[in-house]
């Protein structure tokens, strides 16, 4: 006979600041209709908005506006001139193609791979993971917004602007 475990013993993975002096980037797309937007959110080691950015894609594929947001993230990297950065992303396909994981590649991202690759190279230090949707709502939330408001911008100071704040406070929480 299996045992049941109750709801509230269960470990839900959280998001967890950046060891030492890394910048944790934290990236996810949105799709509405006819428009898609990618968003990248930089935290510090003490869980502090450093950065973040918003970009319109012309695209309906969902692989393609993932792909977007860690280029996003590569450029937010070099505007903060951050040492040491890892990207955090939900899109399991496009992690495992920067991890190197795998070399089938499909043809849609190739070229934003290989330039992301490039970018990535004249960094220090650029570490790609995956992490389930629930860990990435900021990233996403932003995205959404962008998508909803049609914002598009970069930030690189440490305060947020306003429409920011209510994100950054329920991811928090």
């Amino acid at each position: 006979m299996q045992s049941l475990v109750p709801l509230q013993q269960l470990e839900l993975p959280v998001w967890s600041p950046p060891p030492g002096t890394h910048i944790k980037i934290n990236v996810d797309a949105a799709l509405s209709g006819d428009k898609s937007f990618a968003a990248a959110v930089a935290r510090n080691n003490h869980g502090e908005f450093v950065g973040a950015g918003t970009i319109p894609i012309n695209t309906t594929f969902p692989l393609v506006a993932e792909t977007h947001g860690s280029l996003l993230a590569i450029q937010l990297a070099g505007r903060l001139n951050a040492l040491e950065e890892i990207v955090e992303g939900d899109c399991q396909t496009v992690v495992m193609i920067l991890q190197k994981k795998t070399t089938s590649v499909p043809w849609r991202i190739s070229h934003l791979i290989d330039e992301i690759n490039k970018k990535a190279a004249s960094l220090n230090s650029v570490e790609f993971q995956f992490v389930p949707k629930r860990v990435n709502n900021v990233a996403h939330d932003l995205a959404k917004f962008a998508t909803r408001q049609n914002v598009q911008d970069l930030w690189t100071s440490s305060q947020p602007p306003d429409c920011f704040l209510p994100l950054l406070a329920s991811s928090s929480s």
